[in-house]
């Protein structure tokens, strides 16, 4: 720890990070501002020591959502943020969580095995058999038995079912195996029911998660035989019961059997070391090779695979107890010095199902150093201009509910004020930069990570991702994290960020300890401090741009883009027709011209606006401007968004050019509707998603217009 902070010292001496040029101040302002915050000056308030020992307090305790060591860790973080001289709020919610009571697995022929589903932990590592850790289990598993022959489906995508009905393999009334891997675990539930499954078993296979890949825990950072992925398989966001309305005390709410995104059959998950006497007892055609269609489906334990069905016959029993349960979102604030009602939030899950050292103690960990460093930089005078927001969520791992029900409960907030939101869900567990984001937000962030050193390549991060990266491009922002309420309900313009390695397979299990982060994902926490930069140095280019530095601009050419690429699929493909999407792209045309004439217009604000730390010694009719401006840049965002009824009587957002794939609960999908529609074979519903993102274009044109004329009132 003392090389990474020895090494940015000496970035900043040698100039190696880059800070916004300083103010020229307007002759005619007497008073000095006070200085505005630099990312040169945040790094000076970093340390990975500290980033270090605040995930070992956080990974002490196991934290599944709505468990009194969650609540204990809950009031841990609130304190350090006071201590930090932030205004903290925590939010409670009512929620409904499941937690397991019995599950079990057996092969009852041809040779019987009862799975043992448990994890064996290491004696190098006390912590992988810390007591209170809940046992593996899929979360929203409906309570159930299931018995008959086992069919292996790969990773149980649609393409692997196409490929087993080409075999003719039946799947109706049998117990599917899939592999971890490729998609989202509840859709592959959710594609079992549909084709018939009566029971799911997900496991890990050592060719994607184990010893294929290295060596494993505790001599390397891969998955053991016995390590479990725990996860939820409920598709969607927030709680489940009151979808579109916080789950507050009293709130209106769902009966179950009312929930559609529900899982239909029991499913639980599986180590390799169980799903080995399962899969190597299994008859039928062997598992298919890339001739056959969707890759091959060889794994990597020691035997040739085969599809069944059978004769490895299996009988799965699983027992959850679902109930309303507590979770508690805490928030800190820190009030902008001239913007204060214009806020950027910062963002981390703080629960786990086990010590979650990686997932997602490392983001929390990171988060509340960050926030440590910027109250203590305003406490010397440097407060932000705009506010800066630091929230640790809770039940992200149930499905992304506590940072959606806090949403919904603030969605009035949000729509007027909230200028950006940005993501962490680990924030490194090694080197490798991986950014996504929001069109609108996706050159900032690339510009925040100019602003860092890499302490590997001693290059900015921008630069060495960019060196390692032939096509390096920030990615869409899909499903699976706290963004998404943001993003996707509310149209808050988002980024996730962190730094990716090799290993990692202690995810979701019990081996997921601060010793494992620590000793193999990032020791010295190097870039656990690099993430903790490059997430304040898009903060602070978000709070001290007098104007919001949104590029809007490249909202229109990702959604040409988009255009284009659906057009040539459909030329590709031979379902249906899809209608002309030239009224969309002559729509985001003249999106595009309405976002270059305010870029113009931003780029000629008064030298004085140089920081937005000068805007209360500017005169009253600047100041106005300047906020109006600022209003419609946050207003024509969320023209992407359109409202529409939820079950329950209330209402949700649904973004019109982005949102998480319906395939891959973790994969984006660009003009979502429009999409749907085609695949679908509707050209009446494709043209009717044209003409709506057509209009939706026009809208938020004309409030960068509005935006423009406003700014040329500031003097």
């Amino acid at each position: 720890m003392r090389r990474a902070r020895a090494f940015l010292s000496l970035a900043l001496a040698g100039g190696l990070l880059a800070s916004p040029a300083a103010p020229s101040p307007a002759p005619e302002i007497a008073p000095v501002p006070a200085p505005a915050p630099t990312a040169q000056r945040l790094l000076q308030h970093l340390g990975a020591d500290r980033i270090a020992s605040n995930l070992k307090t956080l990974a002490s305790v196991p934290r599944l959502a709505g468990t009194p060591t969650d609540r204990r860790m809950a009031d841990w973080v609130a304190g350090q943020l006071k201590e930090a001289g932030l205004k903290v709020e925590v939010s409670e919610y009512q929620v409904w969580l499941p937690y397991p009571v019995s599950i079990s697995v057996e092969a009852l022929a041809p040779e019987p095995y009862k799975c043992r589903l448990r994890e064996a932990g290491n004696l190098i590592d006390p912590d992988t058999t810390m007591p209170g850790v809940v046992m593996p289990y899929n979360a929203f598993s409906p309570s159930g038995s299931a018995e008959g022959e086992l069919v292996y489906v790969n990773y149980g995508l649609r393409e692997d079912y196409e490929a087993l009905e080409k075999l003719e393999v039946p799947v109706k009334g049998r117990i599917v195996i899939a592999r971890y891997g490729r998609g989202f675990r509840g859709d592959k539930v959710a594609l079992a029911a549909e084709k018939g499954a009566i029971g799911c078993l997900l496991y890990s296979d050592p060719a994607d998660d184990g010893y294929m890949k290295g060596d494993v825990l505790p001599r390397g950072p891969w998955r053991d035989e016995w390590a479990v992925q725990r996860g939820s398989i409920l598709r969607g966001a927030g709680d489940p019961l009151t979808p579109g309305r916080a789950a507050v005390t009293g709130a209106p709410r769902l009966d179950p059997s009312e929930v559609t995104l529900l899982p239909r059959i029991p499913c639980t998950p599986l180590s390799y070391g169980d799903a080995r006497p399962l899969l190597e007892q299994l008859n039928g055609p062997l598992a298919p090779h890339e001739a056959a269609g969707s890759r091959s489906w060889q794994g990597g334990l020691p035997f040739a695979y085969h599809v069944g069905p059978g004769p490895t016959r299996v009988k799965m029993s699983v027992s959850v107890e679902y109930a309303s349960r507590t979770i508690w979102d805490v928030v800190g604030r820190l009030d902008g010095a001239s913007l204060p009602d214009e806020a950027i939030l910062l963002g981390a899950h703080r629960d786990s199902w086990g010590p979650g050292g990686m997932d997602n103690g490392s983001g929390s960990a990171t988060l509340l150093e960050l926030a440590r460093a910027f109250g203590e930089m305003a406490q010397a005078g440097e407060r932000p201009s705009r506010t800066l927001m630091f929230a640790f969520w809770d039940a992200e791992e149930f499905g992304i509910i506590g940072s959606t029900e806090w949403a919904e409960e603030h969605a009035a907030w949000l729509a007027r004020s909230a200028a950006a939101y940005l993501n962490v869900d680990v924030a490194a567990t090694g080197p490798r930069f991986s950014p996504s984001g929001s069109p609108s937000l996706a050159n900032l962030l690339l510009e925040a990570a100019g602003d860092v050193t890499d302490p590997g390549s001693r290059k900015s991060v921008r630069e060495t991702w960019q060196s390692a990266n032939r096509d390096a491009k920030v990615s869409d922002l899909g499903g699976g994290s706290d963004f998404v309420p943001f993003s996707n309900d509310f149209g808050v313009p988002s980024t996730s960020h962190g730094f990716s390695g090799d290993g990692g397979g202690a995810y979701h299990s019990a081996s997921d300890t601060f010793w494992f982060v620590s000793t193999f994902m990032d020791p010295g926490f190097i870039y656990h401090e690099v993430s903790a930069a490059v997430w304040g140095a898009a903060a602070l280019r978000l709070s001290e741009a007098p104007a919001l530095p949104y590029d809007q601009a490249a909202i229109g050419r990702q959604a040409i883009v988009a255009a284009d690429d659906l057009e040539a699929q459909v030329t590709q493909q031979t379902r249906g027709v899809l209608p002309s999407l030239d009224p969309m792209r002559d729509a985001a045309r003249r999106f595009i011209d309405a976002a270059q004439r305010l870029d113009s217009r931003r780029r000629r604000l008064p030298r004085s606006a140089g920081a937005a730390s000068t805007i209360p010694l500017w005169n009253a009719v600047s100041r106005q401007a300047l906020a109006s401006a600022n209003a419609e840049q946050i207003a024509a965002d969320r023209e992407f968004v359109i409202a529409e009824p939820a079950p329950g009587g209330a209402t949700r957002g649904r973004h019109l050019l982005l949102s998480p794939s319906v395939s891959d609960g973790y994969g984006a999908q660009r003009l979502p509707a429009i999409a749907a529609a085609w695949r679908a074979g509707d050209a009446a519903r494709a043209s009717a998603g044209i003409s709506e993102v057509a209009a939706a274009f026009d809208r938020a044109s004309a409030h960068l217009d509005t935006a423009s004329r406003a700014l040329r009132e500031v003097q």
